[in-house]
């Protein structure tokens, strides 16, 4: 990027067009927590993660399906730790397992992992990703207690199971949170604190872009090293500083790219808009009249954000004046999340769809 993150600014000065998305609610179709969404033929695919299935909305919001194979039978998985879409199949990570379904949700195949590493150890991913005929699957270090050089974080592997190249010598704790991300045919990977690189993800893994914190960089010699160190400590004392890290959520299409990241022990957003080479941040927080949380995604050349049914609900009980959300006064605390749509202003972000 050809500048350092800039100072923060308000969200409300960047974000326009608000609209909402209420996902239907009924008892088939209940979601504990959302993971992750996948915009595919406009539709909404979102891992329900405590309930291990992934619920299909229509782009009205209204409940069309899931996807909900739970069990130790054929064709069943254990637990649904991620999803892909590509090739117009499911492909679901389990315990050992990618299982591919339909976008109809009727089984296809099974492809066994069975990659082991340094002492014959099984490497069991938690992530996973496709591109083309090649799978990349994270574990960071789940299921490895000490530090192991001969050990790696990331493995790219063939349709069927090859090894085709190991990544990222595990060398200290690193904390799981998202990795991959796609949005327009743009997929892009984040690694963690101290390495502030996002990487394109295509026939191979390349640095694409290096984020610039200036004088609060977070440097990879800064973080303790071994599995003996206390990573909690490690982040809650980054609170006394500006020091900065931690790039994840990340979104990329032909106009923007988008992450967040953590400064001072709170978590914000950036935002590089592309036609003015210009690099916005802001903390994350629902200010009045209502803004924008993570952007999780785009569909019809709208961004969208996550808003919890509960969260809404507290903020319409303050009373704030001209809110967009008061079309929502009717919704309840159990009700399922909330999508928010917007767009960026014209004078800050030239929308030409």
């Amino acid at each position: 990027m050809p500048q350092p993150i800039a100072d923060s600014v308000p969200w409300e000065d960047l974000i326009d067009s608000i609209s909402f998305i209420r996902l239907e609610t009924n008892k088939d179709c209940g979601i504990s927590k959302i993971r992750k969404i996948i915009v595919h033929n406009h539709q909404f695919y979102i891992h329900d993660f405590n309930n291990h299935r992934i619920l299909v909305f229509n782009k009205h919001g209204r409940y069309v399906g899931k996807l909900e194979k739970r069990g130790k039978g054929p064709h069943e998985y254990i637990e649904l730790r991620d999803f892909c879409i590509s090739d117009n199949s499911i492909y679901i990570l389990t315990y050992r397992k990618i299982l591919r379904f339909t976008l109809n949700f009727v089984y296809k195949e099974t492809l066994d992992i069975k990659i082991f590493d340094h002492n014959k150890d099984l490497f069991s991913p938690l992530q996973l990703t496709k591109h083309n005929d090649y799978f990349y699957l994270w574990r960071g270090v789940f299921g490895v207690k000490k530090e192991d050089k001969e050990k790696f974080s990331l493995i790219k592997t063939t349709s069927d199971m090859k090894v085709l190249e190991s990544m990222f010598q595990i060398s200290r704790k690193i904390i799981n949170s998202s990795k991959f991300s796609k949005c327009q045919g743009f997929s892009n990977f984040s690694f963690y604190w101290g390495n502030d690189t996002i990487y394109q993800v295509r026939n191979s893994l390349d640095p694409k872009y290096v984020i610039d914190f200036g004088e609060n960089q977070l440097l990879e010699n800064n973080i303790p090293t071994g599995f003996n160190s206390n990573v909690g400590k490690f982040i809650y004392n980054l609170k006394n500083t500006k020091k900065c890290g931690n790039i994840s959520n990340i979104l990329e299409d032909d106009k923007l790219l988008y992450f967040t990241f953590l400064k001072s022990g709170f978590v914000y957003n950036a935002v590089y808009l592309k036609d003015n080479h210009k690099t916005y941040t802001g903390e994350i927080q629902i200010t009045p009249p209502i803004s924008p949380l993570i952007i999780d995604g785009k569909i019809d050349n709208k961004y969208f954000s996550i808003i919890d049914s509960y969260v809404l609900k507290n903020f319409l009980d303050t009373k704030v004046k001209d809110s967009p959300c008061d079309t929502l006064n009717d919704i309840s605390y159990t009700d399922n999340p909330v999508l928010l749509l917007f767009n960026f202003k014209k004078n800050n972000y030239d929308e030409k769809n």
